[in-house]
């Protein structure tokens, strides 16, 4: 009974990093309250910018709001529409042959024990925990079950059944714009859909174009941003005739949906089998759903919309001209109307090259419809630098571990806690931008710092004896120390890691993009004269250039 006691509050509490150590301590029972409060919407603006304070109004204008949100606007995105591209690549009949075949036991386990066992369950209140704990038992049933979907490529009703909750995009939200619907699926849909990906993931490196690098195996996020920094800062810099200018388009939601004819006709163009297409319509336009609202069901049966949400994150380049606007307003505009987007006009931005004129600029501006900038702002959580000091620009992953590192928790956990805490947030939260960026020292020590206090208890209010210097904390476990990493020295292991990268992936367009500026042998070989080389204008931030944390990564890569 104890043992079920402290799973169900470590549950509440949604702890991702506690493996083993602390159970079922008022840490847990603080998360959990902490996390509630947290997540209580209480009130909401509505469209004219009245707040909503009853429960009911409040409950109805997030119902009201994503069903006309996420409902279709067109009976067919793609009725009357030839998309056909010549240059599309497509599954070859072999490959399409290998995709079509009936499930196996071995897909079929592969998929569920590559879930997670204890994330947020569906409808139905099994975690995959369950299905993975009491395989022996149920195994046989669940295989029987996803085998009929397969074969008649239809999925039940009951196993189709979706909730969705609202996720915080930001510190004190006021309108429904502020938060994130996420789906929560049934276990058995998961796996279905896993058994799908698992099949067809080894040829999107083949069908998405190498500019795409979310979602694909083998692709990384930092890549793009390494290719735009470099041509950003290239516009900044350029001079002559001939100006260029770099167009950042923001979607209007920031989760959107798909439109299910266009989906569908994709993947006929791609030659996807018609059994496969057909299962995956199911799985995607035959859904019912409710939104959980305060952890209560804001509707019964809710509206018939897709599970598939993407965001986008897109930067078009191009010389500054009348031609090259009129052709990517066409383009965005029929790219909004085939899958059903919409852009965000208010919101994306184009920047010009210095030796545009301001007259050129304002003609332009208003054929593309977007505002002129001076800034970008980021570009998939990566500053996008112009001017400015450096510190600006990376101070939000210092924010993000003091939130992460905050007092009250070091007061409700134990030594041991606290160091597995501080390993958790030190690798994930500025991880993502550190494998690519050779931060501030100021922002480093201030890292170090949050983590040493947090470490030995202390607060805001509460200052508390460190008994034990941080280079000896910092050592290896063999060698007296806790195994923690220095924020200097976890940037410094990322970057080697940047520079073997960029010598092993020398066909990967974001390692191209700096050959074009210098040769190779100046990138990581001829390291000691790299920082002085301004042809390398990978710009990360101002004044150090990429091609400095390349180079910082081939000393200690050697």
């Amino acid at each position: 009974m104890l043992n079920q006691e402290a799973d169900l509050w470590a549950l509440k509490s949604r702890i991702n990093w506690m493996v083993l150590g602390d159970r079922n301590t008022s840490f847990y029972h603080v998360s959990a309250l902490a996390r509630r409060k947290r997540n209580l919407i209480s009130a909401i603006k509505n469209e004219v910018g009245d707040w909503l304070l009853e429960e009911r109004k409040v409950m109805n204008h997030f119902r009201e709001g994503f069903m006309s949100l996420y409902s279709t606007s067109q009976e067919f995105a793609v009725k009357g529409i030839d998309y056909h591209l010549k240059w599309q690549p497509k599954l070859m009949d072999e490959e399409k042959d290998s995709i079509n075949h009936m499930v196996t036991d071995e897909e079929i386990s592969t998929a569920l024990w590559s879930m997670k066992a204890y994330k947020a369950p569906g409808p139905d209140g099994l975690h995959a925990g369950f299905f993975q704990r009491f395989w022996l038992i149920v195994g046989d049933s669940v295989k029987e079950e996803i085998k009929q979907i397969f074969e008649s490529r239809k999925i039940p009703e009951y196993l189709n059944r979706t909730n969705i909750v609202l996720i915080l995009k930001v510190q004190g939200p006021e309108s429904i714009n502020n938060y994130r619907p996420i789906s929560l699926c049934n276990s058995i849909y998961k796996i279905i859909t896993k058994v799908i990906v698992n099949r067809i993931r080894h040829f999107l490196d083949k069908l998405i174009s190498p500019c795409q690098c979310a979602f694909v195996p083998g692709r990384r996020g930092v890549d793009n941003a390494i290719i735009v920094q470099e041509i950003i800062h290239t516009i900044s810099k350029t001079r002559g005739r001939v100006g260029y200018m770099a167009v950042k388009i923001d979607l209007e939601k920031a989760y959107d949906r798909l439109e299910w004819s266009f989906i569908k006709g994709m993947l006929g163009r791609y030659n996807f089998p018609d059994d496969l297409i057909e299962l995956i319509m199911s799985c995607i336009s035959s859904i019912s759903t409710s939104l959980l609202f305060n952890g209560v069901k804001a509707s019964r049966s809710g509206p018939s919309f897709s599970h598939l949400f993407f965001t986008d994150d897109l930067v078009l380049f191009a010389k500054a001209n009348s031609d090259n606007c009129t052709a990517i307003r066409e383009v965005l505009d029929m790219f909004c109307k085939l899958p059903g987007q919409s852009l965000s006009v208010t919101k994306s931005r184009v920047f010009f090259s210095p030796n545009v004129s301001h007259e050129i600029r304002e003609v332009l501006s208003n054929i593309l419809k977007f505002q002129q900038t001076s800034c970008l702002g980021r570009y998939l959580d990566f500053s996008i630098k112009h001017q400015g000091g450096a510190n600006q620009d990376f101070n939000f992953i210092l924010d993000r571990v003091k939130r992460k590192l905050t007092g009250w928790k070091a007061n409700f956990l134990s030594m041991a806690g606290r160091v597995v805490l501080i390993q958790a947030s030190s690798s994930a939260i500025p991880a993502y931008v550190i494998q690519s960026n050779l931060l501030p020292e100021k922002v480093l020590e201030g890292i170090d710092r949050v983590n040493r206090n947090f470490l030995w208890g202390s607060t805001e209010n509460s200052k508390k004896m460190h008994w034990v210097g941080w280079k000896k904390v910092t050592r290896p476990k063999e060698d007296g120390g806790l195994g923690l990493q220095t924020a200097k020295g976890r940037n410094t292991a990322l970057l080697a890691k940047l520079n073997w990268r960029f010598h092993t992936e020398s066909k990967a367009p974001w390692a191209k993009s700096p050959r074009w500026r210098c040769p190779l042998r100046e990138v990581g070989l001829e390291f000691e004269n790299l920082a002085e080389n301004p042809s390398l204008c990978v710009v990360m931030y101002a004044p150090k250039y990429w091609g400095q944390s390349v180079s910082l990564g081939k000393r200690n890569f050697n």
